[in-house]
């Protein structure tokens, strides 16, 4: 072999290159994509060859989040795949670096976003850059969560609440974050509300006093005063949760971030014109609506029931309204008293009847004296007129 001048120097500095270039398995290399497809990534790691990544050894077995120019950290797996390229694994790489950058996480307290895989036993798991991390279900969402599989396939983001790095162990929560968006959300909303303001809603929750409705961003209060004239027991009696439902904003409370509701669509109470439609000492059609031993509830109209007492259903004694009424029978009443205050109307059965037997008995019609008349010329008798009471009272 003939060396040209200086062939020495050329032959010392290639040799130098190639030894700066070598390669050994378990090393991680940082590197640039030159190539992606579907199958693998292609990345120029400053060897003598290319490296080549399959999709198996890539997140989510996936080259869709790679493009061409982005700087990639991979581990050497074999330095010859056969075709003489470094066989190489994003994996494995984060496998080892990610616990470093998860421990900085955990002191930094950083938010960071992870990929939901599955449900287990208490929570779910995700994945971090190939790390697995725990989340119990008790720190998936701000609010309890009935069915963790809504969350399987979905981003989270999450703060680091431990990590053993010996262990390969890591907890995470999404809890506290989803609370501080809850709670910005809301006071967004709130500063965007109104008092007299109407919105659609949606009920949320049921309360003895109430219930909760969502108005985009934040929930409002309806009370169960505000649901209905009339009183209700339970808030159930109107709403179901799930219901979509248009209130009005009756007051704002911006320190206490509360919101007061009033339903839009409350039916009018027929109360509130009560002794104009019923009169004392008129006479009115009405229903049996229900029987007590007190008495017998008369329905006058939709929403308007009168009582009438036991003493007021018949001249004779009554023991029981049952004895004498059923619900369903059809009745005529006399209003005896209106309380437009306590919505009370007292009904008498007995006084309508009492008028009844009363026009039986009053005087004759002018048919009735008629006929008594012709009856009296039959027999022979002198009808007495006033001129025959008082004809000693004239001779005088």
């Amino acid at each position: 072999i003939q060396f040209e001048p200086h062939s020495e120097v050329i032959l010392e500095e290639g040799l130098k290159e190639y030894s700066v270039a070598r390669v050994r398995v378990g090393e991680i290399l940082t590197g640039k994509v030159i190539t992606v497809n579907e199958k693998e990534l292609a990345v120029n790691v400053g060897y003598r060859s290319d490296g080549i990544v399959p999709a198996a050894e890539l997140p989510d077995e996936s080259t869709a989040n790679y493009k061409q120019g982005d700087d990639i950290e991979v581990m050497v797996i074999r330095t010859d795949d056969g075709d003489g390229n470094l066989l190489l694994s994003v994996i494995r790489t984060y496998a080892i670096v990610v616990w470093d950058e998860l421990d900085a996480l955990l002191q930094s307290q950083n938010n960071f976003v992870v990929d939901v895989k599955e449900v287990v036993k208490g929570g779910v798991i995700a994945r971090y850059k190939g790390a697995r991390i725990f989340v119990p279900a008790s720190q998936v969402a701000a609010g309890y969560v009935a069915d963790l599989s809504e969350f399987v396939g979905k981003k989270l983001e999450v703060r680091m609440v431990e990590v053993d790095k010996a262990k390969h162990r890591a907890v995470a929560s999404a809890k506290a974050i989803s609370a501080e968006k809850v709670k910005a959300a809301r006071k967004e909303a709130l500063a965007a509300l109104r008092a007299g303001q109407i919105i659609n809603g949606k009920v949320v929750r049921l309360e003895s006093f109430g219930a909760f409705v969502d108005l985009g961003g934040c929930d409002g209060l309806l009370h169960i005063s505000n649901m209905s004239w009339k009183r209700l027991k339970h808030p159930s009696e109107m709403l179901k949760v799930g219901d979509l439902v248009k209130v009005e904003v009756t007051k704002i409370d911006l320190e206490k971030e509360n919101i007061s509701l009033r339903l839009t669509d409350i039916p009018e109470n027929p109360w509130d014109n009560i002794n104009s439609k019923y009169k004392v000492g008129e006479v009115y059609k009405g229903k049996v609506a229900r029987l007590q031993n007190f008495g017998a509830f008369i329905n006058l109209e939709a929403d308007v029931d009168g009582l009438c007492h036991v003493s007021e259903i018949a001249a004779e004694r009554v023991e029981l309204p049952s004895d004498v009424l059923k619900v369903g029978d059809e009745v005529e009443v006399k209003v005896l008293a209106v309380d437009k205050a306590e919505k009370r109307i007292s009904l008498s059965i007995k006084a309508v009847n009492a008028v009844a037997a009363a026009a039986e008995t009053s005087a004759p019609t002018d048919s009735e004296v008629k006929e008594d008349a012709a009856e009296a010329v039959e027999l022979g008798i002198k009808p007495t007129t006033l001129a025959d009471v008082f004809k000693d009272y004239f001779k005088k």
